[in-house]
């Protein structure tokens, strides 16, 4: 769940940051001729969404081995502190 949540974080940034570069690259490029339809908005918007639903499962398949591992271990020998 933990990594669920880090993936859904992680991914809304990842799209918000990575759509501003987008979005300022184009603007330097363009400039005032760039256009900005519906049509393009829901493209962008289903886009976003599809990365952020990959950045979520990509943290919690990342996650299994370790809690797999951890699963494994008798309660005080994961407490243990080396």
């Amino acid at each position: 769940f933990e990594a669920g949540i880090q993936g859904l974080v992680g991914g809304f940034f990842g799209v918000l940051l990575g759509g501003g570069i987008a979005f300022g690259q184009s603007f330097i490029e363009f400039g005032t001729l760039m256009a900005f339809t519906s049509e393009m908005a829901v493209e962008v918007l289903l886009a976003g969404l599809l990365s952020i639903a990959i950045g979520i499962v990509l943290a919690a398949i990342a996650a299994l081995g370790p809690s797999l591992i951890a699963a494994r271990l008798a309660p005080m020998e994961a407490m243990r502190v080396e």
